[in-house]
């Protein structure tokens, strides 16, 4: 995937998303689009105010973005897929 330039990443965002999964479970799947959004956009202001340090909050955006993703993509015409 990605020619393996973003395996390192993607294996921390995993790691995050099965900690917070053990946490509060698949709860997101409940959610909809616009509270994903909400929580993306708090995410995003999360990390805005951590600066540097904000690598973590950058992992949350990517899970967060991924589930938006898993979320839309079955509402999206396929001819406007890659």
């Amino acid at each position: 995937m990605y020619d393996n330039n973003f395996n390192d990443v993607l294996e921390d965002a995993q790691l995050i998303y099965q900690q917070k999964k053990s946490k509060y479970g698949e709860s997101w799947k409940d959610m909809s689009i616009r509270q994903l959004d909400n929580r993306l956009t708090e995410e995003i202001e999360e990390y805005e105010e951590a600066g540097s340090e904000g690598y973590l909050e950058l992992l949350d955006i990517i899970n967060i973005a991924l589930m938006l993703c898993k979320k839309i993509r079955p509402l999206t015409d396929e001819n406007t897929r890659p």
